[in-house]
């Protein structure tokens, strides 16, 4: 086939307007992560995109505290769930913070290392994902993702783990 100037095809630009959910969701997260505030006001505001996004029922954020991570945001459980305290390695979520790479199950209650948290109704919720955050080579935080079915693909695993970036 020869190649002329009318054989190429002509190069289409897209602009991609709002209206897309992904695409203005992540947007606000990249935006929000740029604002000043209170921490859970930020994080709780940032779970609520990271679920819009992710389209999941549940996005928290905990924070490490010392040996501990502590919620600081959160869409889909109560108010009262900020504050939740897990130990690093204490259940799936201390599980992510110690090994530092991302964990999904499809049951999160079967597995071994589940901890219950009382009165968090997390039960409701048995897709699990968690994301470390990671800030100068060391944990910071989690992100979890849980839904009520359908278990977490790689690609949404991968999705997650760079929807974690902003949070950082």
């Amino acid at each position: 086939m020869a190649c002329h100037p009318g054989a190429m095809p002509k190069p289409i630009v897209h602009v991609h307007h709002r209206g897309d959910r992904g695409v203005d969701g992540i947007m606000r997260l990249i935006e929000l992560a740029g604002h000043d505030g209170p921490l859970e006001t930020m994080l709780t505001a940032m779970c609520d995109e990271l679920a819009a996004i992710a389209g999941v029922d549940i996005a928290s954020v905990y924070v490490r505290e010392d040996d501990s991570l502590v919620m600081r945001g959160n869409h889909g459980f109560p108010a009262s769930a900020i504050g939740t305290v897990l130990a690093v390695g204490e259940g799936i979520t201390g599980l992510v913070a110690a090994c530092m790479r991302p964990v999904s199950a499809a049951h999160a209650a079967t597995e071994a290392a589940y901890k219950p948290v009382p009165g968090l109704g997390e039960e409701r919720f048995p897709v699990f994902a968690g994301i470390p955050l990671i800030g100068a080579g060391a944990v910071i935080g989690v992100l979890v993702l849980q839904r009520r079915k359908k278990p977490f693909a790689l690609d949404e695993v991968t999705l997650a783990t760079a929807l974690g970036a902003p949070i950082t």
